[in-house]
């Protein structure tokens, strides 16, 4: 990854105003930090970190990035190509480290 220093913010968006949207029918985790009322799985390892951030203290709050958020990270990969970052997004308390305290994912 190379800071290019050509970033920029485009839009903003704010969760509480996404629409409700249908889902597949597969594992969930029903969050107390986060304004969705499921966080559902693409695989075992994002429920694992799903969990791992409700029983962060240092975790204020966190969102997975579903298609109906809209939200699109875009960046250039080492062969140059395009691509968008998808996953788990959050708010962390001012002071927390960089990990969570007493904590392990």
């Amino acid at each position: 990854m190379q800071d290019k220093g050509d970033a920029e913010i485009r839009d903003t968006i704010k969760l509480r105003q996404t629409r409700p949207f249908g889902a597949k029918d597969q594992g969930y985790l029903v969050p107390k930090k986060s304004v969705f009322n499921r966080i559902i799985g693409d695989s075992h390892f994002e429920l694992l970190f799903a969990r791992f951030l409700e029983d962060c203290d240092d975790a204020v709050s966190f969102a997975k990035n579903y298609l109906a958020v809209h939200f699109k990270l875009d960046y250039v990969n080492a062969d140059g190509d395009h691509q968008l970052l998808p996953g788990l997004s959050g708010q962390a308390l001012p002071q927390a480290d960089r990990h969570c305290r007493n904590q392990r994912p």
